[in-house]
């Protein structure tokens, strides 16, 4: 009896551990990689722009000279990494661009002034990072400009000429990609001042901080898909789609993801990760070479090993079977 116990526990351990590997395979996936859109899809949505050698048009730039940063306060020696801000000054300040760091007063300042409809949002948010990833939108959206991480550096060369060349395309705004262009980021944009997409971003953060309280996630997941990548790149998908598809001259464009690191480069800080989110993109990082692969073998094995034990299991009754229909 304790055999037979034993033998049907090890089956049901075995097909769960099956169930479980494909599903955390597409469960990280889809967290790790939320898709913009298919490849059809996001070209009648959006342009992709991987280079930029001469503007479209000749008018006004509808982006203004602005680099917005954000910190706790103006002592950036408090950040953990070397602020990024002293380099944008160097290259960007003699080409007539004004670098401004926003402190958190700053910003609680613009909520209630500009946003007031969002402060009880902004002040009921659990972690810091949300309230940054938001702060970015909102800076942005009030004045137009380029939002850059301080995480997120420029190149020596070429930065100051091609974000100028950018912001001369005549878009209304420029994201940036996730790694291999699976996502939108939001560590390094550009809009116009009352940029439409931004405001609708805002909406869709109030909306799903609203509906956040239900539903049970990892903070960092949480802060994925309430205010960062998940959040920008379902805007993305959704505003750029239903404004965007049918008109001849896009309004929007996302960068290609070797295109932008050839002109800002990223550091990636990720100093308010706790265990879960340096556990999740440890596996981000690795994912292609180590992990999904490594998911798949497992969940292979784990399958031919029940199916070869249900096999087993049934094989008598298959050939008693068969002798029968031959008497």
């Amino acid at each position: 009896m304790v055999l037979l116990y034993c033998k049907r526990a090890s089956r049901v351990a075995l097909l769960a551990s099956a169930a479980a590997a494909f599903f955390l395979f597409f469960l990280l996936h889809h967290i790790l990689f939320p898709s913009v859109a298919s490849p059809e899809r996001l070209k009648e949505a959006a342009d992709t722009v991987d280079h930029c050698d001469t503007p479209r048009n000749n008018t006004k730039p509808r982006i203004p000279n602005i680099v917005h940063q954000i910190w706790k306060n103006k002592d950036l020696s408090t950040y953990p990494l070397t602020a990024s801000s002293s380099s944008w000054e160097w290259q960007f300040e003699k080409a007539n661009y004004t670098i401004k760091l926003w402190t958190e007063a700053d910003i609680v300042n613009l909520v209630k002034t500009s946003y007031p409809w969002f402060q009880s949002t902004y002040e009921s948010y659990k972690y810091d990072i949300q309230r940054a990833d938001v702060a970015r939108l909102m800076v942005v959206h009030h004045e137009g400009g380029i939002y850059a991480d301080l995480d997120a550096y420029p190149s020596e060369d070429t930065s100051a000429d091609t974000i100028a060349c950018l912001q001369a395309l005549g878009y209304q705004a420029i994201l940036s990609p996730t790694s291999e262009d699976r996502g939108i980021s939001n560590h390094f944009f550009m809009a116009e001042r009352g940029s439409e997409f931004l405001l609708w971003a805002l909406h869709e953060a109030k909306k799903r901080a609203t509906s956040l309280s239900g539903r049970f996630m990892l903070p960092y997941v949480a802060v994925f898909w309430s205010t960062g990548p998940m959040m920008v790149t379902a805007v993305m998908n959704e505003y750029a789609w239903l404004y965007n598809q049918a008109a001849e001259i896009k309004s929007m464009a996302v960068l290609k993801d070797s295109f932008l690191h050839s002109f800002v480069h990223h550091a990636a800080g990720r100093s308010w990760h706790g265990s879960d989110g340096r556990a999740l993109n440890y596996i981000a990082d690795h994912f292609q070479d180590i992990f999904a692969p490594a998911l798949i073998v497992v969940a292979a094995v784990a399958t031919a090993l029940f199916v070869a034990r249900r096999w087993r299991r049934f094989r008598p009754h298959v050939y008693k079977a068969v002798r029968s229909s031959q008497v």
